[in-house]
């Protein structure tokens, strides 16, 4: 049991009255909240519209915004009981882009000292998201805040018993499983490590071309080998911090590794937690893994930040924070 409060914001889309994202977003939070102690404080930002962007927000607007958001999120809370949970406050910001909302949030997030923005995608495609975006995808790409992601769609209530960690085994990666082990030994949860070797789907085989093939395989083999040996070494670590991790490592040569994780994500259950960026030439033409991963999955992510300097106020303490989910 934590002796001080964790400062927890939770990004609420007030003015969407969805409370099916609501909902979705509370069961993620109660799935972890009852192993600490937190104050947790619900955040909408109202990103000024048409004529308000030239002479401000109009206080009465956002007033009711706020009664109508709190209306919602108490009728959630009342089915979903979730302790240390503050009013709905609004903050503004006069943009139209919605990368501007999203660094107004870490902001004020940073400014009161927040270990974790909680927010839910809201499972758009297509079209619709190429025009109105994601702002989960977008607090991604701009948060040095750990972030926990939500799916308005679970098929089962979320549970951080189970956490699967894609991992290439890199120096980054390792640095964000030390951190991850915190949380797994705070909620008593199991880690499995997944490993796509390859990285991605090779054409080669579906062309029916040996000699690219019988490379490839060597590579294949070799990487296997090293990324096992790799495993040995963060098991044992697990171990030695009381946390159990398994290792699953993805062989198949026809998926993607979004698909790959989706897949193993989905036969697993629990939650998924991601290394923020990946960094290859695969990931820069199609979007990062992670990005998909968020767009897709259907189970909280967590998104992590290995290299995140920022400092807490309860940065001594083994918090959620220790994770470092961007």
């Amino acid at each position: 049991m934590l002796k001080e409060k964790t400062k927890v914001i939770w990004a609420v889309d007030a003015a969407a009255r969805d409370k099916g994202t609501l909902r979705s977003a509370a069961k993620g939070i109660f799935a972890w909240a009852k192993a600490g102690n937190f104050d947790i404080e619900p955040i909408h930002v109202y990103v000024s519209p048409g004529a308000d962007y030239i002479a401000g927000p109009i206080p009465d607007l956002i007033e009711g915004l706020r009664k109508e958001g709190q209306k919602d999120l108490d009728s959630v809370l009342k089915q979903i009981k979730i302790p240390g949970v503050r009013p709905l406050k609004v903050v503004t910001e006069d943009s139209f882009a919605i990368r501007d909302g999203a660094k107004h949030l870490v902001n004020y997030a940073k400014k009161v000292g927040a270990e974790m923005i909680v927010v839910s995608s809201h499972g758009r495609k297509g079209l619709k998201r190429w025009l109105i975006g994601s702002f989960a995808e977008t607090l991604s790409l701009y948060s040095d805040v750990p972030l926990y992601i939500v799916h308005p769609h679970w098929k089962k209530d979320p549970t951080v018993k189970k956490i699967l960690f894609p991992t290439d085994f890199s120096d980054a990666s390792g640095k964000a499983f030390h951190k991850l082990l915190n949380f797994a030994s705070l909620q008593n949860a199991k880690v499995t490590l997944f490993n796509k070797v390859g990285g991605m789907a090779f054409p080669a085989f579906d062309l029916g071309l040996p000699a690219y093939y019988a490379t490839y395989a060597n590579v294949i083999k070799e990487e296997l080998a090293d990324n096992q040996e790799k495993a040995k070494h963060w098991i044992a670590l697990g171990k030695s911090r009381g946390v159990q991790v398994n290792v699953l490592f993805d062989r198949s040569h026809k998926v993607s590794v979004v698909e790959a994780i989706l897949k193993a994500s989905e036969k697993m259950g629990g939650m998924i937690a991601m290394v923020s960026q990946t960094g290859n030439l695969y990931s820069i033409l199609l979007g990062s893994t992670t990005r998909q991963v968020i767009r897709q999955s259907k189970q909280p992510v967590w998104i992590i930040h290995p290299n995140e300097k920022r400092e807490t106020k309860h940065q001594s303490r083994e918090t959620v924070s220790e994770l470092v989910l961007i």
